[in-house]
């Protein structure tokens, strides 16, 4: 099950203004920090339980998600400040509060789907979303819960599409899996299609 997360245009611009005007009042070191996405950044030291925040879908049956009531209501949250940084705890807690809202929207449409398919022997996290640790850590609760494991790729490698693309090209050539070079390119391609190739 592949995941992709599409944050807000504005929720990157305000955890952009906020992180420029924080301190580094983080643990770890500075290569760690620059590697984790900004928001997840923003996040850290931020109480996620400050601004009550949508979980869509949270709870329903299936396997569909939606984060437009999410992105609504984070955006209406910036909107009613001034313009300008936000105050820089602000910030933080609705970064934790977005975050740990995503994660556990993401978290249950997980569990859902590796209900609807109890052989499943892996989850894949990939793409931006993959490389937030709150996410993984909710995604491989879910997996182990689950029986499964989860699998995603390695943080550095998952902010560029391009290079998600060439690292499941190298892995699908390490399995031995090749395609003849006039193989026709799918922009969409059903899941259950995916059984069968």
């Amino acid at each position: 099950m592949f995941l992709q997360l599409s944050l807000l245009t504005e929720c990157h611009r305000w955890a952009a203004r906020a992180l420029a005007s924080l301190d580094e009042a983080t643990s770890g070191t500075r290569q760690e920090l620059e590697l984790r996405p900004a928001l997840e950044r923003l996040a850290t030291g931020g109480d996620p339980g400050r601004f009550s925040l949508p979980r869509p879908l949270l709870g329903r049956a299936g396997c569909d998600f939606s984060f437009s009531g999410l992105k609504t209501a984070a955006a209406q949250l910036v909107a009613g400040y001034p313009p300008g940084p936000l105050p820089a705890q602000d910030a933080a807690d609705l970064a934790a509060g977005f975050q740990a809202a995503a994660a556990d929207v993401l978290a249950d449409r997980a569990a859902h789907a590796l209900a609807m398919m109890p052989d499943a022997r892996l989850l894949v996290a990939a793409g931006g979303v993959a490389a937030n640790g709150a996410v993984r850590a909710r995604l491989a609760a879910v997996a182990e819960a689950a029986g499964t494991a989860l699998a995603a790729p390695p943080v550095r490698l998952c902010g560029d599409n391009a290079v998600m693309v060439a690292w499941t090209g190298i892995e699908r050539l390490r399995a031995g899996l090749t395609s003849p070079w006039d193989a026709p390119p799918r922009p969409r391609w059903p899941l259950d299609e995916l059984l069968e190739a």
